[in-house]
């Protein structure tokens, strides 16, 4: 016990104190703590529970991710399973029908419409692609004289560059992004543009914007439309064989050249 006597000036009551030591440390234990707590950053005594915390979130995380990138994996073998087979496909119906593939045939630098799809859709695509060509093949094998009624040779056979592909496209003349619903070949003019298989003119028209165009109907629901020709060789109502020269390569319409 410690004793303390407070006099006051005035010649007043002196008053006497007894405070025992315990309570003496016990403050002293505080004011130590709280002068230390002044001097120790608070996140030095907590870093051990908030690297805790954040090892726990990354590790969540990443769980998370890791499971991402597996199903990203299977759905891409999956693809490449799809886009093999369909390559397999496409080989089996030009050997059947006796299509030769250009090759080295120069094409656009610019995105086609697969680059924007996701995988799902690129499956889905693909799924879709490979049904209608397994189709194809078996009412080929059942109608040889099938393949001359479908669009499945190029309008161009000299020398030509593809300047355009189907789908989104950035228009030439206002810069907006649209959709073409077409397939643009670059060759000199005059160079013959043929009938990509066998059926029935049923348009000739000069158009301010398409410029001088022919349509032909197919069997089974097929057409085919040829844009900015040059010289028109065909009328309407004219019957026209696969292969068959209809127009020339030209600038008609609006075009770039």
């Amino acid at each position: 016990v410690i004793s303390l006597l407070a006099i006051p000036p005035g010649y007043k009551r002196i008053r006497y104190f007894r405070i025992r030591l315990s309570i003496i440390i016990f403050f002293f234990i505080v004011f130590i703590g709280g002068v230390a707590g002044f001097f120790i950053p608070f996140n030095t005594l907590t870093l051990d529970v908030v690297e805790m915390n954040q090892k726990k979130h990354l590790t969540a995380q990443n769980r998370k991710l890791l499971s991402k990138i597996r199903n990203m994996r299977e759905m891409f073998f999956l693809l490449k399973s799809r886009v093999d087979t369909l390559t397999y496909t496409k080989k089996n119906i030009e050997d059947l029908i006796g299509i030769d593939e250009q090759a080295n045939v120069p094409e656009p630098a610019k995105k086609s419409f697969f680059d924007d799809m996701n995988l799902d859709e690129l499956l889905n695509y693909a799924n879709t692609t490979e049904s209608f060509f397994n189709e194809l093949v078996e009412k080929i094998k059942k109608n040889p004289s099938y393949v001359n009624y479908i669009p499945i040779i190029k309008p161009v056979v000299d020398d030509y560059a593809i300047t355009a592909r189907y789908g989104k496209r950035k228009d030439p003349f206002t810069d907006d992004i649209k959709w073409h619903n077409g397939v643009d070949f670059s060759a000199e003019r005059e160079t013959p543009v043929i009938a990509t298989a066998s059926g029935t003119v049923d348009m000739v028209q000069n158009h301010n914007y398409w410029g001088r165009r022919v349509r032909i109907r197919h069997r089974f629901g097929f057409s085919t439309v040829y844009a900015h020709l040059g010289t028109v060789n065909v009328y309407k109502g004219k019957n026209v064989k696969k292969g068959d020269v209809i127009a020339t390569i030209g600038i008609s319409g609006l075009t770039t050249g």
